[in-house]
């Protein structure tokens, strides 16, 4: 049973209203078709309306009927929209202008009158012209939602994205019509003005009187109102009451309360990257930590990209109908960094069956804190929850991966999680490097010892057991990673300060050659060596410090350049 509950204020005001309200955008009732001349389809008519206008294909669709046959009224499919710019049929300097398209595009898709698939094909390609009218040729999708907009349906997913009204199914011609459902409908109708007093107190009672579905053809005036409803959410008319207003029954509550709690998600959200966002910018302000303050230039730039990922509010459960059941569900990914505006995820309607895990990361493990990638770092809410200063850590650790231009073999892999843990996050850092230490049959630092044995005991790291194992039973002098890994007692680093400078050095040097050295003169400057010149220039006194005095750096300068041009770059270095 339908619980009442109580009817909505009426007022005389409602009842001259709701006759005309949204009808004068009414076009041709949804199905209803023309006899066509033989050999004319209803593409080449809209055609030679669209140029002869509607007087002229009036004349010939009533040749075609006879003498006898009713005059045929032919109107073009518009809507006036707000700005009072039509979009539709009609061609004009104020037609179809590509702001209004978008707008009108926008609001089909979201009342459900325009699908997912032409939505985003042609929204993509309208996007892409100029500003400016457009032919009615160039937005057939939109035309043709505009005639699935009058349809006297309303669809669960429409009445959710435009309304906020969640329904368990469509309400209309050919819907499930559940009970609830047209209940809830005719409320908003109501409220709306697009349903009078004498029609909502009618067909409220059939529908109170109904089984599980109603009929649509026993409450007409309800199903009318639908149409001018989504009539008017296209124009762009306001709605009186708040939007969702009006669903009752048990659906209501649990519906509402996961829109309540995926609200909560979006506010989390918010918090998570003001929070995130505020850490980046102390650690740039602040003057004690070189290497934090560079780490915090690299997002700032947008040279990487930070992911404040937060929990979805249904969580466990898309992870588990994803195949991840000990899993968790986050986003913002891939869209929605840091630095950009913020992007959340699709909430599962009611009657939904699969998730829409757009923008969703979808892992394994609650335990999680973050994972980094070419160019992105993602920062989980547990990380953030962390503090600034594990933050920051983390960045600096991650960063170092970025700076060090590291190569893909296992020594390389090893190597850059060497300096990473050493110059970046600092764990070890209580830890001796001057204190000599015998383990595996090598010496070591005790540092540098901690760091390897946390790599080689880690399965995030178990490329580094599997290649030191592989040596075990080798000749001392064949064991080739076991050596490198020991030689590499200190972090030796391209770039040990992850300053963005420095890196777009090292990037301009090795991109030039001896060849270009030789071919660059004042008269005709080498494009890779000034490049080269333009970098040098550009560091400040710290970074060419890091570059002087910088093992990798020393060697791969005489590699790349010669003569003239090194010692023109070893005298802007030496500054």
């Amino acid at each position: 049973m339908i619980r009442d509950l109580g009817a909505p204020s009426k007022s005389p005001e409602r009842d001259k209203a709701v006759a005309s309200k949204g009808q004068a955008q009414e076009g041709r009732p949804a199905g209803e078709s023309l006899e066509t001349p033989a050999g004319l389809t209803s593409a080449s008519i809209a055609q030679l309306q669209r140029f002869a206008g509607n007087a002229a294909v009036s004349s010939l669709l009533t040749r075609a009927a006879g003498p006898a046959g009713p005059r045929p009224t032919v109107q073009r499919d518009d809507v006036t929209l707000a700005s009072g710019h039509t979009v539709g049929d009609s061609a004009g300097a104020s037609a179809n202008l590509r702001a209004d398209v978008l707008v009108a595009m926008d609001r089909l898709h979201q009342i459900g009158s325009m699908d997912d698939a032409p939505y985003s094909t042609e929204r993509a390609q309208v996007a892409a012209l100029p500003e400016g009218a457009l032919r009615p040729d160039q937005i057939p999708q939109t035309r043709a939602a505009l005639a699935r907009n009058r349809q006297a349906i309303l669809s669960a997913a429409g009445s959710q994205r435009a309304l906020h009204l969640p329904l368990s199914g469509g309400v209309g011609a050919g819907q499930s019509n559940d009970k609830t459902d047209v209940a809830a409908v005719q409320d908003l109708l109501h409220a709306e003005w697009f349903l009078t007093n004498e029609s909502y107190d009618r067909e409220r009672a059939v529908v109170n009187a109904a089984g599980a579905a109603v009929d649509p053809g026993a409450v007409p005036d309800t199903i009318a109102g639908i149409p001018r409803l989504k009539a008017g959410i296209l124009q762009g008319t306001p709605l009186h009451a708040p939007i969702g207003a009006g669903l009752s029954g048990p659906r209501a509550a649990q519906e509402q309360a996961d829109i309540a709690a995926y609200d909560a998600a979006k506010a989390q959200h918010d918090t998570n990257r003001t929070t995130l966002r505020t850490f980046v910018d102390d650690g740039f302000n602040q003057r004690h930590d070189r290497m934090l303050k560079n780490s915090t230039e690299w997002v700032r730039t947008n040279r990487i990209k930070i992911y404040p990922l937060t929990p979805t509010h249904d969580s466990a459960a898309r992870a588990a109908q994803a195949g991840k059941p000990a899993g968790a569900a986050y986003f913002s990914y891939p869209t929605g960094d840091l630095m950009s505006p913020a992007v959340y995820y699709t909430r599962r309607m009611m009657g939904e069956t699969p998730y829409d895990n757009t923008n969703v990361n979808l892992e394994d493990s609650t335990s999680v804190d973050g994972f980094q990638d070419a160019g992105v770092i993602a920062i989980m809410q547990s990380a953030i929850a962390q503090g600034r200063q594990y933050f920051w850590s983390v960045l600096r650790h991650e960063l170092q991966h970025a700076a060090d231009f590291h190569g893909a073999a296992d020594i390389d892999g090893y190597k850059t999680e060497f300096r990473a843990y050493w110059l970046g996050s600092r764990e070890y850092d209580a830890i001796s490097p001057t204190r000599l230490v015998h383990h595996k049959g090598w010496t070591w630092n005790a540092r540098q010892y901690a760091i390897f044995n946390n790599l080689y005991t880690s399965a995030d790291y178990a490329y580094v057991k599997t290649a030191w194992d592989a040596e075990d039973a080798l000749p001392r002098a064949g064991r080739n990673f076991q050596r490198a890994v020991v030689d590499f007692w200190r972090p030796v680093s391209v770039n040990p300060s992850n300053s963005l400078r420095v890196g777009d050095f090292y990037s301009k040097l090795t991109a030039t050659s001896h060849a270009d050295c030789d071919a660059d003169t004042r008269a005709t400057p080498n494009a890779n060596v000034a490049a080269l010149r333009v970098s040098a220039m550009a560091l400040d006194r710290n970074d060419r410090r890091d570059v002087w005095h910088n093992l990798e750096m020393a060697r791969a300068i005489p590699v790349h350049i010669k003569s003239r041009v090194r010692r023109e770059i070893s005298r802007i270095l030496s500054l």
